[in-house]
């Protein structure tokens, strides 16, 4: 059984997450506008920005929650989950911590379709790597977490990034 069925994600076997390349950011960005407005849920990272699978999945979980229950921030599902995926609720902050930048990226695709959507916009360069990204642990400041707790701490820092002060 996949670790996110067990904690509750019950949409994980619904969600393509790839690492890809990026050939056009300018174009991707509007093609991913496009998209977004049509009502797919597709959210391009940072590839340095993701820990693992259970980082994104637990993301759109929680996006789709806040608009279920009406408490999101932002107009949609893609932007609310980089907010959760950067553990803040400033969408300036999730974009410099969390935003796809340049070269490499993660793609997020709500459907197993997301790669095919983007067309020749992106190209996939393989599968999310097993374990957890030392960078993006690094970036969200929880080095000191041992490596068995570490998907504990990123629900844990999600649920507290809409608690407030």
């Amino acid at each position: 059984m996949h670790r996110l069925i067990k904690l509750g994600c019950a949409r994980a076997d619904m969600q393509s997450i790839i690492k890809c390349r990026v050939v056009s950011k300018e174009k991707l960005f509007e093609r991913l506008s496009a998209l977004q407005a049509k009502g797919h849920v597709i959210q391009l990272f940072d590839a340095d920005a993701v820990i693992d699978e259970l980082h994104l999945n637990a993301a759109y979980e929680n996006a789709l929650r806040t608009f279920d229950e009406g408490t999101n921030i932002s107009r949609n599902v893609a932007v609310e989950m980089l907010l959760f995926a950067a553990f803040t609720t400033q969408i300036g902050e999730a974009v410099k911590l969390a935003g796809f930048r340049d070269g490499s990226g993660v793609l997020f695709s709500a459907g197993r379709n997301g790669a095919k959507l983007l067309g020749k916009l992106v190209v996939p360069s393989g599968e999310l790597e097993p374990g957890q990204n030392h960078e993006a642990i690094k970036r969200y400041g929880m080095e000191k977490v041992s490596p068995e707790k570490i998907d504990l701490e990123i629900l844990t820092k999600m649920a507290e990034s809409r608690l407030g002060p």
